[in-house]
C-alpha cells in the first residue's frame, strides 16, 4: 500500500523494513524517500529475517486462505524474537457480505471471526491476543509470540 504506518514509524525514529508482495507498490514506496529501501516479500513463500521485534501486516492477511494464513502465522512466529508482537488487520466474518469476492473482481478476500483468529494464532505460537479496533468490516489485532 501507501506505507502510512512505516512513514509514521520513521518519524518516531524507527527504521522499519518496509515490504510488499507487489512490485508496483514497492516502486511507489521507494520513490517516497525512505530511510531504508522497500523490498519485495511474499510472506507465504519467503522467510522473513529472524529476530524481529514487531511485524505489522495491515490489510495483508485478508488475501490468504485458511490454510495459507496458518503457514504465514508460523513464518511470522519463527521470525519474531521471544515475546515479539504481531499487529494486523483482517476482514470480519460477521460483516463480510460476499466472502471471497472482490468488488474489483481481481483479488481474493477471506474473513475470520475473533474466535477463529484466536484459535489459529494459538495453534501457531501466539498468545495474549487483543482486538484493538473494529470497524464495520475490519478487525485490528495485536498478539504476542509465546516465549519458548
Amino acid at each position: 500500500g501507501e506505507g502510512r504506518t512505516s512513514r509514521y514509524l520513521e518519524e518516531l525514529g524507527f527504521y522499519p523494513t518496509v515490504s510488499d508482495a507487489v512490485y508496483e507498490f514497492v516502486d511507489i514506496l521507494n520513490k517516497d524517500g525512505r530511510k531504508k529501501p522497500a523490498v519485495i516479500l511474499d510472506c507465504l513463500n519467503q522467510n522473513i529475517d529472524p529476530a524481529q521485534d514487531l511485524i505489522i501486516a495491515n490489510a495483508v492477511l485478508l488475501h490468504f486462505t485458511d490454510k495459507e494464513i496458518e503457514e504465514v502465522f508460523r513464518r511470522f512466529s519463527s521470525s519474531l524474537k521471544p515475546e515479539g508482537k504481531l499487529a494486523f488487520s483482517v476482514k470480519t466474518k460477521e460483516k463480510l457480505l460476499s466472502e471471497g469476492k472482490d468488488p474489483l473482481g481481481s483479488r481474493y478476500f477471506n474473513s475470520w471471526s475473533k474466535k477463529e483468529l484466536i484459535d489459529m494464532l494459538g495453534k501457531n505460537g501466539f498468545d495474549n491476543t487483543k482486538f484493538i479496533g473494529e470497524t464495520e468490516n475490519m478487525l485490528r489485532c495485536i498478539t504476542q509470540k509465546i516465549a519458548s
